[in-house]
């Protein structure tokens, strides 16, 4: 056989894949959150799979009826286990596994999943520690664990605690600092910790993160959820600021 022929049909799988993921990834940043999990599902790669838990994530997260939330959140720990499976060290997805295993720990008030999301941030960490996302992911933890367990228990028996938040906070936002989504998430994490001398902190990330230009549909979407909030918290109201937090919690009962 012509060895340019054999160089051909060779290079076409890869080339066709690299246009499949990208189709995908351009599906997830124009918010076409199925599209682009049914596209990374047909991949079949680590890459593929943990992308479609991000888009399921993306998807689910605010949807109206609660049974489906549920069902996608079981779906987006299912495409991270797959692509797991085939990676165990992947980035991405062991932090999709983690963000999703969060969530359904603060539904199911579960130590046992609080404590495999922590593990899985902080693989992603070992081999990723500049990601602001992982980080983010650990400010989160951190931070969803102290909200959910209160400050004795989550302190004592999962170690989670305020600094740790506000110090993995403080560095998500310094590695990515024109992400709209890690103001938001550090924000609303303030203001849930109901601090006074935080609130100013949490208006300026909240502020900070509306002025800047998104770069996909998604932190559009955080962006109106800050201005919800951000107008809330400027009512000077408690039981609006509660409301406000409480609607823009995704996966929430």
């Amino acid at each position: 056989m012509n060895l340019r022929l054999l160089l051909l049909i060779l290079l076409i799988p890869l080339a066709a894949r690299a246009e499949s993921y990208e189709t995908a990834v351009a599906a997830y940043e124009e918010g076409a959150y199925m599209e682009a999990v049914e596209a990374g599902k047909r991949l079949a790669t680590a890459d593929g799979l943990a992308l479609a838990a991000r888009s399921l994530l993306a998807y689910g997260g605010y949807h109206r009826d609660a049974d489906h939330r549920r069902q996608v959140l079981n779906d987006a720990i299912a495409a991270a286990e797959a692509a797991l499976k085939l990676a165990p060290d992947h980035v991405e997805a062991n932090l999709q596994w983690a963000i999703a295993l969060g969530y359904r720990a603060r539904l199911d008030v579960s130590m046992g999943d609080a404590r495999r999301a922590r593990q899985r941030i902080e693989k992603a960490l070992a081999h990723d520690p500049e990601n602001p996302w992982a980080n983010a992911a650990l400010a989160g933890w951190h931070g969803e664990v102290r909200d959910t367990l209160g400050g004795f228990i989550a302190g004592a028996v999962m170690g989670a605690s305020k600094k740790k938040c506000f110090r993995a906070f403080d560095r998500a936002v310094a590695l990515d600092p024109e992400n709209p989504a890690i103001h938001f998430w550090y924000a609303h994490i303030l203001l849930r910790f109901d601090r006074r001398d935080r609130t100013g902190r949490a208006q300026e990330l909240l502020q900070a993160g509306i002025a800047l230009a998104p770069r996909t549909t998604f932190e559009a979407s955080l962006q109106e959820l800050s201005a919800h909030v951000l107008a809330a918290l400027q009512t000077k109201d408690k039981k609006t600021l509660k409301q406000a937090l409480a609607d823009t919690m995704p996966f929430s009962t």
